[in-house]
């Protein structure tokens, strides 16, 4: 090694072939004698190789020995002097073997687990300690060959090391790490430290508090021991690394790391020096730390190179290196005297990471892996003797590979002409569409080609397997080709046919030709344009036509075509030219449109672009060959394209062979097939087909379109689009309604003001900017609802108040019929078979009752049912089909007479289900059974689809009892299906020159409750249903076919709309979601070319979207091209240049959407209000509306204000206040919205303000600050009290009649500390002493309000023994306290109430939250927790118990407790599953569940406030504590949940409001606009983008962040 210290040297990579048997899966190099290497096999061998001495190179050592094992070696470790070998096997065995004896095995322990780690004990040659941290064990084997013994650990062991003879250390999951004594016969221990990694309890509290949910602990990842210095080195999982002497429980060192410490190893000076150790450190975020503990200022170093996880940090014996691998198998060896890299081996796509292992003279270093490789790896020192590895000239100043560290070069030329051969050896990580699109742009032409493309070239081998055209050495004239390999005809390779006959290429059948190969009149041909793949032992549908794989062809040509591999005449070859100065032959893209003649395929078009992107060379081809089929369907071309077109295949092949050389790279997909069409031969090419194989392997290649879009995040072969419109209608409210006219370019909206406007095109195509108010209808009352009948004669609404009205179209448009309804939202069936007639009824109010009505003959009939309808729908002119919650579907037979004499006949009832999954015990309690969720009627088919709870789909026949067809939605125990469509009966072909077979049979768009779209064709058996999954991640609202068949529309309870293609079931057009739990209601026009979308919570602009044709007009430049790009997020521009995208970038991510709302990030941010400052002084409660975009603020000095928004979606900086003015001369410390749309109110002493502003209720209450509850089932009815009063009192007020009505409950003992309302006359109070009362009210109120108490709940059952024990505890000198005092332990807190499955929940200071059932008055479900509960909030689904998103599908309560924690509780899920938040250090005062269910807001006593996300449970913001800590937040979600409004009782000069916006992606150090920011990960409101960036904001920032701690 001296002599190689001198001389220039280099690491290398040896594969060494062991012998021919199996895999290496680990290996150890002899500790002592550098010629011994011990080897694991995968075959149950150790093999165990000797060299001749320790610089003989590896490839000279031979097998000295084979023990055999058994099983697996998964691990090998020798002892400290080498005398003894222990391997671990696959079955949990360990065995130890004498060296260098005879082999004989020594002894064997089996072990509990299937990869035991084996540590020996480098203080006793004869013990070992083996164990398993891959496995999660609490095990512990110590052994040696008399005996072994098993310690037992309460938690799992991650990491052992050996600190003394007798003594070993062992690192545990829950932060500690222990130190035991063996006994002298290793057959007991005992624990004689125990120290905590975590104990002060710093960053690593931080840390899991935000990632571990509160439960995970602190987790000791790594420990190391240093014999020299007697310390003991640790690090884990909060981010530290500490030094420890034995027998002091506090750390002597420590270092913070900014990451996960996964591994330690020391490096000492070996002079004893304490100041030259060092330690180092290998994180979970890739980077290594180099540690000097005992220099001035704990000097470090960080050492990058990493992208993965460090796995393990291995010092070489003499200390001169350091090698470091990852879980990407990336392997770095690093100089210590330098730190720099020395040697590199790139990452491998396998996650299995390597392992090490260091000879005794530092000079090879072993490598291996558990997966196992049949040459093992061994990177070698070796020395060069300073000569350039291209020229051989010796040299001082040779330069080594940047890449890989192995090799030498006196200048660039040598290493470009010797870059070629040694590129073979490197394994690039890249992959070649980023060298192509990226490296091509960033390096000179001469190194793209020389550097970056040569390792692409196929081989000869490839070449000849993949058909390519080879030269054919007996006849220049022509080609070669291997035809069995070319996909088309592999399957029929075997068949040999005569000269007069051919094979089809697309359907397989052998024709007859003529002389000139011309097919002879017989039968067309039917195909399958598309592809079937074999996955998973049967072939797919076909992705054409969605047809089974032996299905009937989908499409027909008139003739059958074959490529006619026979003629392989006329071919030129590209010839070898005089190397260029700069090496470069060039690298150029090829690409072909061809068409199908007499003669197989000719070129009808060829384009060359070079490696800068610029079009070279483009021209049509004339063919010479009468043309079969011109191929339009991927060509684009026509026969009159070509009429004028002379340019002949000669002269194409003249210009290519001036343009080529045969070293001039062409890169293209599926080039064979080019290079056949073009008659040429060229072998150095670039296959993108080939470079990016298909999963299934040869003959399947995958399609030039998936892989843009994979790698390149673009989308091609598209032809057209659509586009959102936003429509400007007045200065009018907003649009609840709309509805396009059945046959005329009609369009009829209902605005929130009570009117409803209809708008006319000039025709279908015309857009909707240019179409014109044609009317302008009084309705009465918001239109929430809009539909027209069949014939587009009569247009119908559905209006806020309860009214039906219809309105004659087109004459006039007068109203013909009015009736006011009990429901608020009617729904409206036409009845298509008879215009003038018509159903209506409310799916969402669980009404019991349909409406039919002949709006001309003003007759109608009330079909009231035992059970609450869910759909309707006519099956013939007077008969209807209703569906039920029962799981029946009844047909009623209708007759509507004069004089309302109308009768109806029950003509059929039918069982759609009489079972039920049940999903949780609270069901099956319940006794709930499978609804009928909807059905739709088929009059083509005569057929009747269900769709129910238990997850069927039925298709029924009104001549049988029985259903005809049947299906199981996938997943059905979590999901059903909530909203059926069937497609239109004719269908309509897009290409004109193909011939249809058969008529599509119609088939079914199934929207599911988990967001999925299920396809389904009952009637095609050839046809096998398909899921459109990934998508949609609520809940599915609608699907709807356009009339042509050519779109399905699907919307979301989350506003996200997607449009897609039936053609190939693509998404061509996306709206993100939005949050608000109010969905689109989407409504297509008879041309297929305009949806419209409106919501019931209302917009001032009618969205519509659009489709127009490709306009092929850069959005930029406004150039026009062929060659336009669309951008790859909205679909909806084009851009001819990336310059042209970046520059148009500012103004289009304005209105720029997802595909995916999921891949947007988004965060809460703070923010203020803008110019409201001066109006919102002093804000003491604010209350969002439960709809609109409306915000209530009651001000301090007395007053309301009101502020709205233009929609959700606007900034809270942009909204105005509105001129209501409310004046009041106290200050208004609590203000709440009641539970429907059109009242609003705000409290001071007792006021209610309804209407425009007009105050309609007012009483004087008892106390200071009066809480309001509004009753969710009568908007009418409120309650009054106060919990921080100590106050007997609740006050009920009734604002229903004309004169508002006032009741007092008063009790003389109890102290009300909560409320809640349990029915629209039942309230529950909970006391202070351990009871809930439940008080009823007569109802229907008369002149006054009566309540009585009828039910009294304990929640505390041993109230007197508590009593007792309180007052022994807060009392100790004996002296008694008062009833009040003595009751404080039994108060019931809080209390929540769950409508969907009629529970009472129930905490208090018993340390316990009980659900009730009032009907039997008995618990049934406890938890119990460690603290006090000071406030409960549950949240449901929203929809019973019907599987939605993961977040909201499972019903939980939030509890806050005392200590500042949080507990969610699944009570209904096994074993009352339960998860801990922690954040908050003070006692919680609020929690509040998002509209949408997505977040929870918590906030506590000292105004600190965390917005948790409900998905993961992680926190997504937090608002730090306030030095005044008083009087603590009150919060308030808006509907949209995107704003949260928080006010505090002492007031402040401006209102505070978190706000959920899209992510700006602009560093807050630098301010630059980039993707891969990262987020504070304390704070969470502000991104970076390094951490150069972070630290020097970090003096800024942590004024604010450190608070948050």
């Amino acid at each position: 090694m001296a002599q190689a210290e001198k001389s220039l040297g280099v690491f290398k990579k040896v594969e060494l072939p062991l012998t021919k048997k199996d895999d290496v899966r680990s290996s150890s190099f002899h500790p002592s004698d550098p010629a011994v290497l011990a080897c694991g096999m995968f075959s149950g061998e150790v093999v165990i190789l000797k060299g001749p001495n320790h610089s003989a190179p590896l490839t000279t050592w031979k097998i000295e020995r084979e023990l055999r094992c058994g099983s697996s070696v998964l691990s090998l470790e020798w002892n400290i002097d080498g005398t003894k070998v222990a391997a671990g096997s696959d079955d949990g065995a360990v065995i130890v073997w004498c060296y260098p004896g005879d082999g004989k095995q020594e002894f064997q322990r089996q072990g509990r687990s299937n990869f035991p780690l084996i540590v020996w004990n480098p203080f006793n040659r004869d013990v070992l300690a083996s164990y398993n941290n891959a496995m999660d064990t609490n095990n512990l084997l110590i052994c040696n060959s008399a005996t072994s013994h098993t310690i037992k650990f309460n938690w799992i062991c991650n990491t052992v090391s050996w600190i003394s003879p007798n003594q070993l250390a062992c690192g545990f999951n829950d932060g500690t790490f222990e130190i035991h004594e063996i006994g002298s016969q290793q057959s007991k221990s005992r624990m004689v430290q125990k120290i905590r990694q975590d104990h002060d309890n710093g960053p690593s509290f931080l840390y899991f508090s935000l990632l571990g949910f509160g439960v995970m602990q602190c987790s000791v990842m790594s420990i190391a021991w240093n014999k020299e210095l007697n310390l003991l080195a640790s690090g884990g999982t909060n981010e530290r690394v500490k030094i420890w002497s034995l027998g002091n429980t506090n750390p002597i060192r420590v270092l913070e790391v900014d990451s996960i410490c996964n591994c330690l190893v020391w490096n000492s000076s070996g002079n004893g020096a304490k100041e030259e150790t060092l330690i180092a450190c290998g994180v979970q975020k890739g980077f290594i730390v180099i540690w000097y503990p005992f220099q001035h200022q704990n000097q470090t170093r960080k050492l990058e190179g990493h992208s993965f996880q460090i796995h393990q940090l291995l010092f070489s014996p003499d200390g001169r290196y350091l090698a470091s691998t990852d879980y990407s198998k990336k392997l770095i060896v690093w100089s210590t005297k330098s730190w720099k890299s020395i040697y590199i081996l790139p990452s491998s796509q396998f996650m299995y990471p390597y392992m090490m292992t260091w000879d005794a003279t530092s000079c090879k270093l072993g490598i291996s892996e558990r997966t196992g490789q049949k040459k093992f790896k061994v990177i070698e020192y070796a020395v060069t003797g300073g000569r350039c590895t291209s020229c051989g000239k010796t040299s001082e100043n040779l330069k080594v590979c940047a890449r890989c560290h192995s090799i030498f070069y006196c200048s660039k030329e040598c290493q470009r002409s010797h870059w070629p051969q040694h590129i073979k050896l490197f394994a690039p990580s890249e992959l070649f569409f980023q060298y192509v699109v990226v490296q091509s742009r960033t390096l000179d032409a001469t190194s793209f080609y020389l550097m970056e493309m040569q390792r692409y070239i196929l081989t000869p081998h490839q070449l000849d397997f993949n058909g390519f055209p080879r030269q054919n050495y007996s006849n220049n004239d022509r080609a070669v080709i291997n035809s069995k390999n070319i996909s088309h005809v592999r399957s029929n390779s075997g068949v040999k046919l005569s000269s007069d006959k051919r094979l089809c290429d697309r359907c397989g059948t052998i024709y007859q030709v003529d002389d000139k190969g011309m097919p002879l009149d017989g039968d067309s041909c039917s195909y399958h344009w598309g592809r079937s793949y074999q996955r998973r032992g049967f072939k797919t549908p076909y992705t054409c036509c969605n047809r089974d794989s032996n299905a009937k062809g989908c499409t027909v040509n008139k003739w059958h075509i074959s490529e006619n591999l026979e003629n392989m005449t006329g071919f030129v070859r590209t010839m070898e030219k005089a190397q260029p100065p700069d090496g470069n032959y060039g690298v150029y893209a090829l690409d072909c449109e061809m068409c199908y003649t007499t003669e197989g395929c000719d070129a009808l078009r060829v384009t060359v672009v070079s490696s800068d992107g610029k079009i070279v060379y483009e021209t049509l081809i004339k063919s010479i060959n009468p043309v079969l089929d011109y191929n339009m369907r991927f060509s684009g071309i026509t026969e009159e394209d070509l009429l004028n077109v002379k340019t002949t295949l000669k002269d194409v092949q003249n210009f290519l062979l001036d343009l080529l050389s045969s070293k001039t790279i062409l890169v293209g997909h599926g080039l064979d097939g080019d290079l056949r069409a073009l008659r040429m031969i060229h072998d150095t090419v670039i296959d993108t087909s080939i470079v990016f194989p298909h999963s299934q392997g040869p003959p399947y290649k995958r399609s030039l379109k998936t892989l843009c879009h994979e790698y390149l995040k673009k989308t091609i072969q598209k032809d057209g689009l659509f586009k959102e419109v936003e429509l400007s209608l007045t200065k009018k409210e907003d649009v609840r309604s709309s509805s396009f006219h059945p046959t005329d370019p009609v369009l009829a909206f209902g605005l929130f003001t009570g009117e409803v406007m209809i708008l006319r095109g000039v025709n279908h195509s015309a857009p909707l900017s240019t179409w014109t108010m044609e009317h302008l209808i009084w309705c009465g009352s918001s239109a929430l609802s809009l539909e027209w009948n069949t014939n587009g004669t009569k247009l119908a609404a559905g209006c806020f108040d309860g009214s039906l009205v219809v309105w004659r179209y087109p004459i006039d448009a007068k109203q013909i019929f009015r009736k006011k309804r009990r429901a608020d939202f009617p729904m409206i069936v036409w009845n298509p078979f008879n215009f003038d007639v018509m159903a209506s009824y409310n799916n969402e109010m669980k009404c019991k009752l349909v409406l039919i009505v002949d709006v001309v003959a003003d007759r109608s009939y009330d079909l009231i049912s035992k059970q609450n309808v869910f759909w309707v729908d006519w099956i013939t002119s007077k008969r209807i089909a209703c569906s039920y919650d029962d799981g029946t579907i009844e047909i009623h037979e209708i007759e509507l007479l004069k004089n309302g004499s109308s009768t109806s006949k029950l003509f059929k009832t039918i069982v759609v289900s009489t079972e039920f999954k049940f999903r949780s015990l609270l069901e099956m309690d319940m006794g709930m059974k499978s609804d009928v969720y909807c059905i739709v009627w088929n009059e083509q088919l005569k057929l009747l689809v269900s769709s129910a709870q238990d997850g069927w789909i039925k298709v029924w026949s009104m001549d049988s009892k029985d259903p005809v067809h049947t299906m199981l939605v996938p997943n059905s125990d979590n999901s059903s299906c909530c909203h059926l469509a069937w497609s239109p009966t004719e269908f309509p072909s897009s290409n004109e020159n193909v011939l249809k077979v058969e008529k599509d049979k119609p088939y079914l768009a199934c929207g599911l409750f988990d967001g999925s779209i299920l396809i389904w064709s009952p009637l095609d058996k050839d046809k096998r249903p398909f899921v459109l999954v990934n998508e949609h991640s609520e809940q599915m609202h609608q699907v709807s076919f356009s009339p042509n068949g050519r779109f399905l529309a699907s919307t979301d309870y989350e506003r996200k709309l997607i449009i897609w293609s039936t053609k190939e079931w693509e998404i061509i057009y996306t709206i993100p979601s939005s949050g608000v739990r109010y969905p689109f209601n989407i409504s297509w026009d008879a041309a297929s070319s305009k949806l419209g979308i409106s919501e019931r919570a209302g917009r001032k602009q009618l969205v519509m979207i659009e489709y127009v044709a490709a306009e092929s007009c850069c959005a930029n430049c406004k150039e026009k091209s062929e060659n336009l790009k669309r951008c790859g997020r909205c679909r909806s521009v084009f851009y001819c240049s990336v310059k042209c995208q970046t520059s148009q970038w500012p103004q289009h991510k304005i209105v720029e959407f997802h595909a995916d709302i999921q891949e947007a990030q988004r965060f809460f941010k703070d923010t203020g209000h803008g110019e409201m400052g001066r109006a919102l002084h002093d804000v003491r409660s604010a209350s969002f509306h439960p709809i609109d975009p409306a915000l209530a603020c009651g001000l301090f000095h007395g007053g309301l204000v009101f502020l709205r928004g233009s929609s959700h979606a606007t900034s809270f900086e942009n909204w105005e206040i509105e001129p209501k003015k409310c004046p009041y001369d106290k200050a208004i410390l609590s203000i709440q919205w009641n539970w429907q749309l059109a009242p609003m109110m705000g409290l001071s002493s007792f006021g209610v303000i309804q209407g425009k502003a007009k105050q309609v209720f007012r009483r004087q209450g008892r106390s200071n600050f009066p809480l309001i509850v509004w009753n969710p089932f009568n908007r009418d009815l409120l309650a009054s009290y106060n919990n921080g009063a100590d106050s007997k009192h609740v006050l009920i007020g009734n604002l229903a009649s004309e004169k508002p009505l006032t009741h007092t409950i008063m009790s003389n003992l109890n102290f009300c500390n909560t409320v809640g309302w349990i029915s629209r006359n039942q309230l529950a109070c909970g006391n202070d002493d351990g009871t809930i009362e439940i008080h009823e009210m007569e109802y229907p109120p008369k002149k006054q309000l009566k309540f009585r108490t009828v039910l009294k709940i304990r929640h505390n059952l041993n109230d007197e023994e508590r009593f007792r024990i309180l007052s022994t505890i807060y009392f100790p000198t004996g002296k008694t306290s008062s009833a009040r005092n003595g009751r404080q332990m039994s108060d019931v807190l809080s209390i929540s109430w769950n409508n969907e499955f009629n529970l009472l929940a129930s905490g208090g200071r018993d340390k316990q939250v009980k659900i009730w059932s009032l009907n039997n008055n008995d618990t049934k479900y406890v938890l119990k927790i460690d603290s006090d509960c000071q406030c409960l909030v549950w949240n449901s689904s929203g929809y019973g118990n019907d599987p939605l998103e993961e977040t909201t599908q499972k019903t939980l309560i939030a509890c806050g407790l005392d200590q500042g924690s949080i507990v969610i509780w699944y009570p209904f899920e096994h074993e009352n599953q339960t998860c801990n938040l922690e954040g908050h250090l003070s006692q919680i005062h609020q929690l509040l569940f998002s509209p949408d269910g997505r977040y929870l807001a918590s906030t506590d006593m000292s105004k600190k406030l965390i917005i948790w996300s409900t998905k993961n449970w992680k926190s997504i913001y937090i608002l730090p504590s306030s030095e005044f800590r008083q009087f603590p937040y009150t919060m308030t979600w808006d509907a949209a949940s995107s704003k949260l409004g928080i006010s505090e009782r002492t007031g402040q000069k401006k209102f505070k409001m978190i706000v959920y916006i899209l992510a700006e992606r602009c560093c807050a150090g630098c301010k630059k606009t980039l993707d891969n920011l990262k987020r504070c990960a304390r704070c969470h409101s502000i991104f970076y983008c390094s951490k150069e960036c972070q630290c020097s904001d970090w003096p800024q920032h942590k004024l604010v962040c450190n608070k948050n701690e």
